[in-house]
């Protein structure tokens, strides 16, 4: 999820994501919650974590706007993106699951609009000081 709207991405409070562990709790399978989602959030986009194209290609022609597939590697990712963006070329794609800083690249490169990361956490900390002066 994106804390603050940049570069055209939604801010939290305008999208819905979800999770393939909450499809249970929404219906039958990705095309009958996002059906659902749809018709309950009103202007909010829904998005929808996927691991395979064709739940990508279901969940978007049921009315989601955002398909962030986890867990899937750069290489898988760069045929699927250009399938998805044949098909929904408004649709925004996401990538999560195994991106690193040295690997975010690769993603990027894939085609992907979003990727998503918990590496700043596991990274060092880092100190520093700001100096000011008039």
């Amino acid at each position: 999820m994106v804390a603050a709207r940049s570069r055209g991405v939604p801010a939290c409070s305008e999208e819905v994501l979800v999770f393939r562990s909450h499809l249970s709790l929404l219906g039958a399978g990705v095309e009958g919650a996002v059906e659902r989602l749809v018709a309950r959030v009103g202007y909010r986009a829904v998005g929808v974590e996927v691991v395979t194209l064709e739940e990508a290609l279901e969940a978007l022609e049921a009315g989601a706007r955002y398909a962030r597939f986890d867990g899937v590697g750069p290489a898988t990712l760069n045929g699927w993106v250009r399938v998805v963006k044949a098909g929904f070329p408004e649709a925004r794609v996401g990538a999560s699951g195994g991106v690193t800083a040295e690997n975010v690249a690769d993603y990027a490169r894939a085609g992907v609009d979003v990727v998503v990361t918990s590496a700043p956490f596991r990274a060092l900390p880092l100190d520093f000081t700001t100096a000011m002066g008039r």
